[in-house]
C-alpha cells in the first residue's frame, strides 16, 4: 500500500509542477511577443525613416515622389539593403506614390511606403499577429507601420508619429 501511495504522490507532484509550468509560460509569452514586436518595429521603422529621406530628397530634385525603390536604388537615392523589411526574409517594403489636389488648386505628390505586421512579425505567435492585424483592420488602420499616405498629404509622418 505505501508503495503504491508514494507512486500517487509523485505523479501529483510532476502534474502540480506541469501545471505551474504552464501557467508561468501562458503568462510570458505575450510578454516576449511584445518585447521581440517592440523591438522588430524600432529596427523597421529606422528603415522606413531612411526611406522617407531618400524620397524626400528625390521629390527635391525631381518635382515628384520615385515610384520604385529599385530606381532609388540605382539612381544612388539610397542603399540598397534599405529596400528589405528587417525579420522578413527579403521581403521589399509595398511603396506607392499618387498625387492629389490642394484646396488652392496645386497637384500635391504622394507617397506612402510600409510593412505589414506579417512581413516583419514572421515566425512569431501567429495568434498574436492575427489579433494585432484583425484589431487594426477593425479600426480602419493600416495593419503594420508605414510612412505617408495616398489618402492625404500627412508630410509622410509615420503611423507611429503624431497619433497616425
Amino acid at each position: 500500500m505505501k508503495i503504491k501511495g508514494n507512486a500517487i504522490n509523485i505523479v501529483l507532484a510532476g502534474a502540480v509542477a506541469l501545471l505551474a509550468y504552464l501557467c508561468v509560460a501562458s503568462i510570458q509569452a505575450p510578454m516576449r511577443f511584445d518585447s521581440k514586436r517592440t523591438e522588430r518595429e524600432k529596427d523597421v521603422k529606422r528603415r522606413l525613416v531612411k526611406i522617407r529621406r531618400s524620397e524626400e530628397s528625390f521629390r527635391k530634385a525631381n518635382g515628384h515622389y520615385c515610384p520604385s525603390l529599385e530606381t532609388l536604388v540605382r539612381g544612388g537615392w539610397m542603399a540598397d539593403s534599405l529596400r528589405y523589411i528587417p525579420h522578413s526574409a527579403n521581403k521589399e517594403f509595398r511603396l506607392a506614390t499618387g498625387t492629389t489636389m490642394s484646396r488652392a488648386g496645386e497637384i500635391v505628390p504622394l507617397m506612402e511606403c510600409g510593412a505589414e505586421y506579417a512581413d516583419y512579425l514572421e515566425g512569431l505567435d501567429k495568434n498574436s499577429i492575427n489579433a494585432i492585424t484583425d484589431e487594426a483592420n477593425s479600426a480602419g488602420l493600416f495593419p503594420g507601420l508605414r510612412i505617408g499616405s495616398l489618402t492625404e498629404n500627412n508630410g509622410n509622418a509615420g503611423n507611429w508619429e503624431k497619433g497616425k
